[in-house]
């Protein structure tokens, strides 16, 4: 979804990440001169530094979508939290930041009703689905600013999705490869991410992405609006 907006108004809610979460190849890099902007000062030459973000999942549901032993599988959460997660110098995001998610459910084959067996958990804790590090980099995606997302040890996937041994889809869903987050709306014809303001909203870009879940590709159906922690505002510029 791509919504326009005039004026220098601050953007209203709309709906997330992901965990923010994933990719265009494992290869990309951060565009050189690519920058955070906080207040409207490049935080590399400003006062800000580093500066925390947080994100909450617009409308109350965000959701992978996939296809696992030739099952329609919906994971879907209410909830999200980013964890250690802030904008860094030279267009990077926190090494290591993670997501966590909550209130999840796992839905088979279309059905209304979460599967009991299928209940997502993280370290025993049931609902929750917590991302492993992760590290993010501003991006250009067809010349629009757009944020990549991916697992910070090659080794690992971006999540792991347990359940029980009787989910029918696998005990274990390895969510894999990397994410593109996109801004939600336009501001003057372009991408309202290199538009300075309060809240941005987010998206997963999946037509670029590359994830998969249990090695099937996935997309993710939903957004997130995303604040600095001191309520500043901020903008993106990949070059």
């Amino acid at each position: 979804m791509v919504r326009s907006k005039s004026g220098l108004k601050a953007l209203g809610l709309c709906a997330l990440v992901v965990g923010l979460m994933a990719v265009v190849t494992s290869s990309a890099q951060a565009e050189v001169g690519a920058r955070w902007m906080v207040n409207k000062v490049n935080i590399e030459t400003g006062k800000t530094g580093p500066t925390a973000v947080k994100a909450k999942i617009e409308n109350g549901t965000a959701s992978l979508l996939t296809t696992i032993l030739g099952i329609a599988t919906k994971i879907l959460c209410t909830e999200g939290t980013l964890v250690g997660v802030s904008l860094e110098n030279e267009g990077a995001l926190t090494k290591g930041g993670k997501v966590k998610f909550s209130n999840c459910a796992t839905y088979l084959e279309g059905s209304s009703t979460a599967s009991t067996p299928c209940l997502p958990k993280t370290a025993g804790a049931n609902d929750i689905i917590e991302t492993n590090g992760g590290v993010g980099l501003l991006v250009l995606v067809g010349g629009v600013g757009e944020t990549l997302i991916k697992a910070a040890e090659e080794a690992k996937p971006l999540a792991v999705v347990e359940s029980s041994v009787e989910c029918a889809v696998g005990q274990k869903i390895n969510i894999t490869g990397e994410l593109i987050l996109k801004d939600c709306e336009l501001f003057e014809g372009k991408s309202a991410i290199s538009h300075e303001q309060v809240t941005h909203l987010v998206e997963a870009d999946n037509v670029n992405s590359t994830l998969k879940a249990s090695g099937q590709k996935a997309t993710i159906d939903g957004s997130a609006t995303v604040e600095t922690t001191g309520g500043l505002s901020w903008s993106g510029l990949p070059v």
